[in-house]
């Protein structure tokens, strides 16, 4: 589906705090690695502002990445610039309402971005979501 959109792909690879005996870090919350690109359907893995609509299950597309200076591909990014659907949260940019940032976060073990492609989810977690 990527390949389709016909834009650069970036690799976000997970940072592990600490690793398992086996030298895997088993954090099923978060994504070990995701892939990011320009207008890519997205999905929010966490609860990040319930109140505002950011919440596990909440879908968008992807309209920047954004590295800290220095950084690239397959580091974690700065932040991801989404378009949440039922964002009403206050206005990140006036121009675009529904655009948030979505920085990084850390949960058992592992520090990522908080997104997984909607191509990429269970039948068990498509029937759950109010589409």
């Amino acid at each position: 589906m990527l390949r389709k959109l016909n834009r650069l792909v970036a690799i976000s690879e997970a940072a592990n705090v600490r690793s398992r005996p086996n030298g895997e870090s088993k954090d099923e919350q978060l994504e070990n690695k995701i892939l990011l690109c320009k207008v890519q359907q997205i999905m929010l893995t966490t609860n990040i502002w319930t109140k505002a609509g950011l919440v596990n299950g909440a879908l968008g597309e992807v309209v920047d990445i954004v590295y800290e200076y220095g950084s690239k591909p397959p580091d974690i990014p700065a932040y991801v610039i989404t378009r949440i659907n039922n964002y009403t949260g206050p206005s990140w940019n006036p121009t675009y309402p529904k655009l948030v940032p979505i920085t990084p976060i850390s949960l058992g073990n592992r520090r990522q971005i908080p997104l997984k492609m909607v191509w990429a989810i269970t039948v068990h977690k498509y029937q759950g979501l109010t589409l």
